[in-house]
C-alpha cells in the first residue's frame, strides 16, 4: 500500500488521515471503499471567476470492519484520474453520505457525466427528524455531537498550494462527523416510520437538481410591477446570458450583471457600452428588447381570481397545521411554486410525491370538491 496514514484526534474523535496526491494513493484509497457500503462525501471548489467551479479537493470519511474512520483528501489539481472514485459514486450499492451537497453533485454530474447515486444529504434528512430547514452542517454538528466547527477557511484560497494546515483541517471536520449523524438519523427515521419518505425524498431531489432551469434565476429577481412583456424579456436575456457564459466558462455575473440586465428591462434599452460585452451578445440582446410579441406563460406572474385566491389560502393553512403536526417545516413539505401550481391545476395528486400526498392529498381534494358542490 502506497498511501501513508497518520494518526489524527479532534474533539475526542480518532480517526486516521492521508492526503492523496498521486494516482496510485488513490488507487489504494479507492480499495478500501470497494469493501464499504457507507461513505462520507464533500468538496472544496473556486467558481468566483468562471461558470464551471474549479474542484480543488475532495473530501472522503470511509469506517474498515472494525469501525475505524479514515478520512482521505483528494488533491484534484494534481492531475488525478477520478474515474475510479466517480464510479463509487454512481454505484446505486454504496451510500454517500453529503450535507447541502446539491453543487458537488453537480460538478461530479456536468463535469465528469457522472450520474449520483444512493445520496444521503443530511440537510434535507433533517427535515425528517425535527430539525430546522436548511439547517447548517455547523449547527447540525454542534447539535448531534457536541462539537462547535471552525469555519474560518470556508472562504480561502483553495486553489492556491500547498493548502495550508488549516484548510486540511477544516475540510477534515467537513466529513468527520457524517458517519455519527447518518447514524443518528437513520434511528429517528425508523421510529418515525420514515424511511421511505426519505428516500424517496432523495430520489426527487437527484432528478431534479440536474434540470437546467432559468426559472431559478429569475427568482433573484423582483418582478412585482413588470409587465408580461417585461418579465418575457427578463427570462430570455437570463437565458442568454447563461448560454454565454457557459461557452465562455465565465461567471454569469463576471459577464453582465443582475442588476444591469434589470435595468435593461426596466428601460427597454442599453445605457452600458455594447462595445464591452461580446459583440454577438450584443446583438442578441437588441433582438430580444426589439421583439414586442414574444410572451411566455410563467408561474411567477400567476394571479388568481377570487375563488383561487380562497382555495389558495384554505389550501396553505392546512399545509400549516399538518406540517406543525408532523414537526416538519411547511415551506419543506410544500414549497410556495408548488402551491401555486396546485390550485391551477386542481389536483394535488399531480404536483405532489406519495409522502406529501399521503399527508396532504385528501385534505386539499376537499377544497376543490366544495368548488363544485357550490356550482
Amino acid at each position: 500500500m502506497t498511501i501513508k496514514l497518520l494518526e489524527k484526534e479532534f474533539c475526542h474523535h480518532q480517526f486516521q488521515f492521508t492526503l492523496i496526491e498521486n494516482q496510485s494513493q488513490l488507487d489504494d484509497f479507492l480499495n478500501l471503499i470497494f469493501n464499504s457500503n457507507l461513505v462520507a462525501l464533500d468538496t472544496e471548489f473556486e467558481r468566483k471567476n468562471t461558470y464551471f467551479p474549479i474542484l480543488s479537493t475532495i473530501q472522503i470519511a470511509v469506517e474498515n470492519s472494525v469501525k475505524e474512520k479514515i478520512i482521505a483528501i483528494i488533491d484534484v489539481l494534481k492531475g488525478i484520474d477520478l474515474s475510479g472514485l466517480m464510479a463509487i459514486i454512481a454505484n446505486p450499492k454504496i451510500v454517500k453520505i453529503i450535507h447541502s451537497g446539491i453543487q458537488d453533485l453537480q460538478i461530479f454530474y456536468f463535469s465528469y457525466k457522472t450520474y449520483p447515486q444512493n445520496i444521503f444529504d443530511t440537510q434535507i434528512i433533517a427535515n425528517f427528524c425535527d430539525f430546522d430547514h436548511n439547517i447548517s452542517l455547523y449547527n447540525l454538528v454542534k447539535n448531534q455531537c457536541g462539537v462547535e466547527l471552525n469555519k474560518a477557511m470556508q472562504a480561502s484560497d483553495w486553489i492556491k498550494r500547498p493548502l495550508s494546515p488549516l484548510q486540511i483541517n477544516y475540510a477534515l471536520n467537513d466529513v468527520l462527523f457524517l458517519h455519527d449523524i447518518y447514524n443518528n438519523f437513520n434511528n429517528i427515521l425508523t421510529a418515525k416510520q420514515r424511511v421511505e419518505w426519505a428516500s424517496e425524498e432523495m430520489q426527487d431531489f437527484i432528478k431534479n437538481i440536474f434540470e437546467k432551469d432559468i426559472e431559478h434565476l429569475i427568482k433573484k429577481f423582483s418582478i412585482r410591477g413588470l409587465t408580461k412583456l417585461q418579465i418575457t424579456k427578463l427570462y430570455q436575456i437570463l437565458k442568454l446570458r447563461e448560454e454565454y457564459a457557459k461557452s465562455l466558462n465565465i461567471n454569469r455575473e463576471n459577464f453582465i450583471k443582475n442588476d444591469i440586465i434589470y435595468q435593461i428591462v426596466l428601460k427597454n434599452s442599453v445605457d452600458v457600452d455594447l462595445n464591452l460585452l461580446n459583440n454577438n451578445f450584443a446583438k442578441e440582446l437588441q433582438k430580444i428588447l426589439a421583439d414586442d410579441k414574444i410572451f411566455l406563460n410563467l408561474s411567477e406572474k400567476i394571479r388568481f381570481d377570487d375563488l383561487q385566491l380562497a382555495q389558495y389560502n384554505k389550501i396553505k393553512s392546512i399545509i400549516s397545521k399538518s406540517a406543525k403536526h408532523e414537526m416538519i417545516a411547511p415551506q419543506f413539505l410544500v414549497n410556495n411554486d408548488k402551491l401555486k401550481q396546485i390550485v391551477i391545476k386542481k389536483n394535488s395528486k399531480e404536483i405532489l410525491n406519495n409522502w406529501r400526498y399521503f399527508i396532504l392529498g385528501d385534505k386539499i381534494q376537499k377544497i376543490f370538491e366544495i368548488k363544485i358542490k357550490n356550482t
